[in-house]
């Protein structure tokens, strides 16, 4: 059994030691991870549902897996309706595995509806007999976020089966149309394994920017929804930070940024602060690491939060101003 390890260039505890993160502890069914002497995972105990690894923020989780954007490939390459399934249970059906299903975040299960056109089953047989069941309540409930956030033209192409009868298994032949098109699809994951930052990559340095897959994928998506479609997505899924008056334009909050969602504008005093929701994943280490507690970060569908975009924080007015800038694809990618 394959289990998960931390990468300490990403984890946010290990970036920054005032971080308040437990999101992967939190995650666990089995208390498996602990933060003792920095974040640890009992290997004898875990039994490699990988939730923790769908909770992480910051990819400081390392998969044993098959990377996201070389298994969307895969299955695109299929000429049949995919079936994905785990490697806790290898005679099932399966064109494609996971360690365990709960693995896939809802960023993950988002793009699955929107880029397997000719839908996906997620094998889910036998999940009920598994060590690791208690991850389809969990799978169900992230299924149903989706639902109510994509159009149902998308939703449909996802589905949860558990019951043998209901899934539909084939064989993919082998023929020549099926070989160029693997072949095609093992480029197009080769680059966009490139631009979504998944491919190969040495240990990185503590203070490398990183911007997570589940983070690009969320952007990738909003660039194909419809205007109104892609609103209600982001509001999701997009957090925003609120500037107090206390702030002192001091670079702190910027320099410990993993993405750069914050950037220090002006290398002439006073400066101003630059925030991109495209960028943040939310993980609280600029709130954390403000020595002046002037940061407060607004969550995904939170009614009191400023929306969505990007908020500037400089000398004039120390707080927050909000653009909604989200059709073009430079304001996703930066």
């Amino acid at each position: 059994m394959r289990k998960p390890e931390i990468d300490l260039n990403r984890c946010l505890r290990y970036r920054c030691r005032s971080s308040s993160c437990t999101r992967c502890r939190d995650a666990c069914p089995l208390d498996c991870i602990q933060f003792d002497s920095g974040t640890m995972v009992d290997a004898e105990a875990c039994t490699g549902c990988m939730l923790c690894v769908a909770a992480c923020p910051a990819d400081g989780i390392l998969v044993p897996d098959t990377p996201f954007v070389d298994l969307v490939a895969k299955l695109q390459a299929i000429d049949c309706i995919p079936v994905l399934g785990c490697s806790m249970e290898p005679e099932s059906n399966a064109h494609e595995r996971l360690n365990c299903l709960g693995a896939l975040a809802t960023e993950h299960l988002a793009a699955l509806a929107l880029f397997m056109p000719d839908g996906i089953q997620l094998n889910a047989v036998s999940c009920s007999k598994c060590i690791n069941t208690f991850i389809l309540p969990v799978l169900k409930e992230k299924i149903a976020g989706i639902t109510s956030l994509l159009p149902t033209e998308y939703t449909c192409r996802l589905t949860l089966v558990e019951e043998s009868e209901e899934l539909v298994f084939r064989v993919p032949s082998l023929n020549r149309r099926t070989f160029f098109r693997t072949l095609g699809r093992d480029l197009v994951s080769t680059t966009a394994g490139l631009i979504l930052g998944e491919s190969a990559r040495p240990s990185l340095p503590r203070v490398e920017k990183h911007v997570p897959l589940k983070k690009n994928l969320i952007n990738e998506i909003a660039c194909i929804l419809p205007d109104l479609a892609r609103e209600r997505f982001l509001t999701q899924f997009h957090h925003e930070l609120q500037f107090a008056e206390t702030c002192t334009l001091c670079p702190r909050c910027a320099a410990v940024c993993p993405t750069g969602a914050l950037e220090r504008k002006s290398e002439e005093a006073p400066g101003w602060l630059d925030f991109s929701a495209a960028l943040c994943t939310g993980c609280a280490l600029c709130v954390d690491f403000c020595p002046f507690g002037s940061i407060s970060l607004i969550s995904p569908g939170d009614e009191t939060g400023p929306g969505f975009g990007k908020s500037t924080c400089d000398e004039a007015s120390h707080g927050s101003r909000e653009q909604l800038d989200i059709d073009s694809m430079e304001s996703m990618t930066r």
